[in-house]
């Protein structure tokens, strides 16, 4: 009976081991969104760049593209990212046009500037692309006092997605 019960907890263990590792690989209707990483994770994993994917199950919804985006401004599930968006921001609108998604948000949204604005516009620019597919993002948000704060277009040639950049190798000086 003491030797049954290590092998017992040590098959549970592993039970629960293979539970995890496929708990992803039969999702049904994953998702993909885009975020910030935090700042002390990116200094731990420079490598990963600023903005990464967060994927989720969406299941019954994942045609429901309002639905989706709305849910994707209210922030990852994972801790070591965070939302570009500010607090209380909201989706307004949609709409498909072809290759182009025009997305209206909220005041929230317009009251961004300057890199918390690019911030926001890429990660929302590279979920949209993810989620329906289309070549180029149209954002628009109207300020509190009605006039137009933002109205941008983004495609895939907008945005660095990568740093392909090398730094120089050190040279040795010569004696």
């Amino acid at each position: 009976m003491k030797k049954a019960i290590p092998l017992l907890a040590a098959l549970c263990l592993l039970l629960s081991i293979a539970g995890c590792s496929l708990e992803r690989s039969g999702w049904k209707a994953p998702v993909t969104f885009f975020y910030r990483r935090q700042s002390s994770e990116l200094q731990a994993h420079p490598e990963g760049g600023v903005i990464v994917p967060e994927e989720r199950e969406i299941s019954g919804r994942n045609n429901d593209l309002f639905y989706l985006l709305s849910l994707y401004l209210r922030g990852p599930l994972d801790d070591g990212l965070v939302s570009p968006f500010p607090a209380g921001c909201r989706l307004v609108g949609i709409n498909r046009n072809g290759t182009t998604l025009h997305v209206i948000l909220d005041e929230h949204f317009a009251a961004l500037k300057d890199m918390e604005l690019t911030t926001a516009c890429a990660c929302l620019a590279r979920t949209c692309m993810a989620l329906a597919g289309v070549e180029q993002v149209h954002m628009e948000a109207a300020a509190s006092d009605g006039k137009a704060a933002v109205n941008l277009i983004l495609d895939e040639r907008s945005l660095l997605l990568e740093d392909t950049v090398t730094a120089p190798s050190e040279t040795v000086p010569a004696e």
